[in-house]
């Protein structure tokens, strides 16, 4: 079984970003996060990100390729928080990835709705 980090160490923030883009409707929200083996979001991002509607995530890498990613919801106290699947799979080692990293997650909440 893998190494499971609680959700304390995970790192999120909001904020908006700093790409200036003309259009009115452009509002990025930036979300950073930790991980270890997995890939856990708490419930706030989960349902910011629409990820806890869909349960999907479609990841771009820097080569323009995209990778969707399938999400859990486990019990975590009195709420949720949602575990990526086979994330390390389909995106970590295709893209060279080590282990511990910082990710940013940017979505246009805008369009999201």
């Amino acid at each position: 079984m893998d190494d499971v980090s609680d959700d304390e160490d995970d790192e999120d923030s909001g904020g908006s970003s700093d790409d200036a883009k003309d259009d009115p409707d452009y509002h990025p929200e930036q979300f950073v996060w930790k991980f270890d083996r997995r890939l856990r979001l708490n419930a706030r991002v989960a349902e910011m990100s629409r990820i806890a509607m869909s349960l999907k995530l479609t990841i771009q890498n820097l080569h323009r390729v995209d990778t969707v990613i399938d999400f859990r919801p486990e019990k975590h106290g009195r709420g949720f928080r949602y575990a990526a699947s086979q994330w390390r799979k389909k995106l970590l080692i295709p893209n060279d990835i080590k282990e511990p990293q910082k990710c940013t997650f940017v979505t246009n909440l805008m369009l999201a709705r």
